[in-house]
């Protein structure tokens, strides 16, 4: 018979493993989260979770607010039938967000599992994925490397995410035996993420580095010299890794660059297709079917896309413009937790986390990331662990 006590551990534990093998592949991720899932659902029968407290936590009613706004396009969509079947996938997206705050509304004992854990389980894995990708490029001797996922980019968000939380546990830490194992897994999923030739990853990931520095400026400049030197090799190893992306950060702002003006051709006809549905959109799920029938550009080398390459305009264009307000209203949000727990703490991991949101966010502006399958269900995983765990003990 398996105990209280051991069922609250196998819940931690296989989120612990949800986090690490989010980097490497759906199928053991889906695993190990749906088996969470399970668990979460017999503590919470045997703790009797309180819908009222359940409510009352952080970005519950927010997102409330998305989802009722979403549901209520779905009666006016191109295809009414495929938007019902669909819409339910913007709950699972958001699941184990609300994993953490149900657990929290009930106050189940035994969280016993620290945060650096679960952000580690998660640094393993994007270095594991790291490895891989690498050897695929050593044995193809071709960029855009995909790890174990079918797209360069994807993985690239895993990298762009792991990134920020390394970098804050490198800053962070006082042992130096730590300090040299993140200095590798930055060195390693750095590599990566090159590889990737993934540019908004790399803009994303950028923008977040900056950001953690910025948030740590003060344990930084306690280690002036050793800042100095990081920099120092950082720029050396950049220097030496020119070839295999120099010639794709030059194309950034070409716009002779095909992808670059593809871009602005969706980013045009998603921008019509809002004009022509401002309230509804063409449905949930619907964008894909409605621009490649109606909106693609007759320029446009590309015959079919299956969404905007950007997240806001994907929003309003399938579920009209007062679902991209409940988006930016919730939006707005996430960043007023992330930095009210930041104020609060001055926690490297919760630097990291406001700057990985930071840095999807920025990435959601050329490409669609932010509610992206898979990509915005460790998005809200990492929200959960920001506000409902403390450093030291769990939840």
């Amino acid at each position: 018979m398996i105990t209280s006590f051991s069922k609250e551990k196998l819940f931690w534990y296989s989120l612990c493993a949800f986090a690490f093998f989010t980097p490497i592949g759906k199928a053991p991720a889906n695993l190990f989260f749906g088996l969470s899932v399970i668990t979460c659902v017999i503590l919470l029968a045997e703790y009797k979770m309180s819908i009222g407290q359940f409510v009352q936590q952080p970005l519950v009613k927010p997102l409330g607010v998305l989802f009722l706004t979403i549901f209520l396009t779905l009666p006016f969509s191109t295809d009414v039938h495929s938007s019902y079947q669909e819409y339910p996938r913007m709950i699972v997206y958001v699941l184990p967000f609300f994993l953490f705050a149900a657990v929290q509304s009930c106050r189940v004992r035994g969280k016993e599992v620290p945060t650096e854990t679960i952000l580690n389980s998660y640094i393993a894995g994007a270095v594991t994925a790291s490895f891989y990708a690498i050897y695929q490029f050593i044995k193809t001797k071709h960029l855009y490397v995909t790890g174990l996922y079918m797209h360069h980019v994807m993985f690239g968000v895993f990298l762009e995410i792991a990134l920020p939380i390394i970098s804050a546990f490198l800053i962070e830490t006082l042992s130096f035996s730590k300090r040299l194992i993140y200095l590798f897994c930055a060195f390693i999923c750095s590599i990566a993420l090159i590889l990737t030739q993934a540019r908004g990853d790399w803009i994303g990931t950028g923008v977040a580095l900056l950001a953690v520095a910025f948030m740590l400026r003060d344990r930084l400049r306690q280690h002036k010299r050793k800042v100095v030197a990081g920099v120092i090799i950082a720029f050396i190893l950049i220097g030496a890794m020119a070839p295999l992306y120099i010639t794709r950060v030059k194309t950034l702002f070409d716009p002779n660059w095909q992808s670059n003006y593809v871009r602005i051709y969706i980013w045009q006809s998603s921008i019509n297709m809002i004009r022509d549905y401002p309230l509804t959109g063409v449905g949930f799920d619907q964008f894909r079917e409605i621009y490649n029938a109606r909106y693609i550009n007759p320029l446009s080398p590309e015959k079919s896309n299956p969404h905007a390459h950007n997240s806001f305009l994907m929003m309003a264009a399938e579920t009209g413009l007062p679902s991209l307000a409940a988006f930016l209203y919730l939006l707005f949000h996430m960043y007023k937790e992330l930095i009210t727990v930041w104020r609060k703490t001055h926690k490297g991991y919760h630097a990291a986390i406001l700057a990985l949101l930071i840095a999807i966010t920025v990435s959601s502006l050329v490409d669609h990331i932010f509610w992206a399958p898979f990509l915005a269900k460790i998005l809200w995983f990492f929200m959960g662990v920001s506000l409902f765990f403390d450093n030291e003990h769990g939840l």
